[in-house]
């Protein structure tokens, strides 16, 4: 049976590609083809059916949507509800599947808006080779997927967008049908607040979406006038508004959610007339003002604060979180040691060199409506190395430095609550010597009268590696090592050294370094030098001993003629 389909959705649930349900060859999500039966029968008594859907070979099946291959399924029941999570042994998860199940059980307690269906089938969609064209999708009672790389964290949090879905009873007419996707993208983000796992400002951000032209010009009872883009966005806004003039009408013993289990409980569609009367049979004629308003015209509500909400919704308890330094903050990640002092830069993973001690930043802020707890734990492999605790105000942040050497070569993982970072660690790069030359600068008389010639020679060594290099350079005359120097470089670095040699052997002499060499001739006929003469000043004496010793000689030569 031919099982792909695609749709071009855009919004701001749309995906990157056009896929709704696929067969990739070795797995494949698919719709469970429909399948009509009959029956009849004689005789007195009630005769009940049964059907039951399996799948012939690796897989697993909900009320409308099918996953075929290798998985594995971990189960929840909370609040009457049995959560089947399918992931795929090609799904890489942004989540644990239990901190899903935490979130998906914990919105299935706070919605209060009818009864919850037994079984709720999820899957995780892989997306490393598949391009979907939405980020999630809800079909049939109670089934949905969710694109295996989709995180809690955020106000668009896709697995309570589809959850909620599920809990969607009525059938809505053209001009109601914009709650389908308002309901489920306010409170997506609502429930993600209360779950601590965004703070205000994002689920503020989120509402705001709806006051951005053009989504603000959408008459929302009129689909019409809209996009596919509208009720995320504007609707999204005005559900939150209907739901904020419900508590205050009510002093918070009522909410949108008594106006949404009222529509599940409908007998008929809810057409735009009955979804205005059970506005008023939950909040009054004042909210029914705010939602013809809002829904029939253009006017957009704004955004509240946080004060408000505090007073309203109930104070949001802290929201402690904390953040690495991103790569538009360079200086937040800094490295020193015997080799270098300073910023890594933007290259990630961070690479640096054993013996090198690494220093990071890290924001911690409280973006709940109370002051509360923190605790940073510095985590290297998912060993804690380090640990900062205190105390932050609403709306309070606080840079906290940790640090940490890195004796041993190796991959590492540096972790903060979930925000990580890769440090790649090796022993230090060989310098590599570029060029070498040799100068002779002057003759040195010595004291045997045996001139010394003095020579220098220059090596430019560079390290062309992303970290650190070191080790020692010998220079060699004529083959034999005459000294050792150690260089250090850091990163893409260079420098000069100067090796100062005399030599008494005039003549070729060949230098070399780490393979690179040069050669310095040296003068062999050296002009000689003197030995400076002896004076005395030892006066008359002296002469007359210089006169009698020509003397005798004179007559010594005499005699001999003779």
């Amino acid at each position: 049976m031919p099982v792909n389909e695609t749709m071009d959705v855009a919004g701001p649930i749309a995906g990157r590609g056009d896929y709704t349900f696929v067969d990739r060859g070795d797995w494949a999500l698919v719709r469970v083809p429909p399948a009509a039966t009959g029956w009849s029968w004689t005789g007195s008594g009630t005769i009940g059916l049964s059907r039951e859907t399996t799948t012939a070979g690796p897989g697993a099946v909900g009320d409308a949507m099918a996953f075929l291959g290798e998985h594995r399924e971990i189960t929840r029941t909370s609040n009457g509800q049995t959560f089947r999570l399918i992931v795929p042994t090609e799904a890489s998860l942004a989540e644990s599947p239990t901190r899903i199940l935490d979130s998906l059980t914990a919105a299935s307690d706070t919605l209060r808006i009818g009864d919850r269906d037994d079984h709720v089938f999820v899957v995780a969609a892989p997306s490393r080779s598949t391009r979907w064209g939405v980020r999630g999708l809800q079909t049939g009672s109670a089934d949905m997927w969710v694109r295996d790389n989709e995180r809690l964290d955020t106000a668009d949090n896709v697995w309570l967008h589809e959850y909620v879905h599920t809990r969607q009873g009525y059938t809505a007419a053209t001009d109601v049908r914009w709650f389908t996707e308002a309901s489920a993208t306010y409170y997506a983000a609502l429930l993600t607040l209360r779950q601590n796992r965004i703070g205000f400002q994002a689920f503020r951000d989120r509402l705001a979406l709806g006051t951005r032209t053009p989504y603000r010009n959408a008459v929302l009872a009129d689909p019409t006038t809209w996009d596919t883009v509208a009720p995320y966005t504007k609707g999204a806004l005005v559900a939150g508004e209907l739901d904020r003039k419900t508590r205050q009408s009510s002093d918070g013993t009522r909410s949108l959610q008594d106006v949404f289990s009222r529509m599940n409980s409908h007998g008929s569609a809810v057409t735009g007339s009955s979804f205005r009367e059970l506005v008023r049979q939950t909040a009054g004629d004042p909210t029914v003002a705010q939602a013809d308003r809002y829904t029939t015209t253009q006017e957009t509500p704004a955004t509240w604060d946080r004060q408000t909400h505090d007073r309203v919704f109930g104070t949001t308890p802290a929201r402690i979180s904390y953040a690495l330094p991103g790569l538009e903050d360079p200086s937040g990640y800094r490295v020193s040691g015997p080799y270098r002092r300073g910023s890594v830069g933007t290259e990630r993973p961070i690479r640096i060199a054993t013996g090198e001690t690494l220093t990071l930043d890290v924001v911690v802020s409280n973006t709940g409506g109370t002051a509360g707890e923190y605790d940073a734990q510095l985590l290297v492999n998912g060993q804690r190395q380090s640990r900062q605790h205190g105390r932050l105000g609403p709306s309070e942040t606080r840079t906290l430095t940790f640090t940490h050497r890195f004796p041993t070569a190796g991959e590492y993982d540096l972790g903060i609550e979930g925000d990580r970072v890769a440090v790649s660690v090796r022993k230090p790069a060989k310098p590599t010597v570029t060029t070498i030359k040799a100068e002779k600068t002057a003759k040195t008389p010595a004291k045997t009268g045996e001139p010394r010639y003095a020579v220098v020679v220059t090596a430019t060594v560079r390290n062309d590696h992303s970290f650190p290099a070191a080790g020692t350079l010998t220079l060699h005359q004529n083959g034999e090592p005459i000294e050792t120097r150690r260089v250090e470089l850091a990163p893409d670095g260079e420098r000069t050294i100067s090796y100062n040699e005399t030599m008494a052997r005039p003549g070729e002499h060949v230098y070399r370094i780490d393979g690179q060499t040069t050669t310095v001739t040296v003068d062999p006929s050296p002009t000689p030098t003197r030995e400076p003469e002896t004076t005395s000043t030892g006066g008359d004496g002296f002469e007359m001993i210089t006169v009698l010793f020509a003397v005798v000689s004179l007559v010594l030569v005499f005699a001999r003629r003779q």
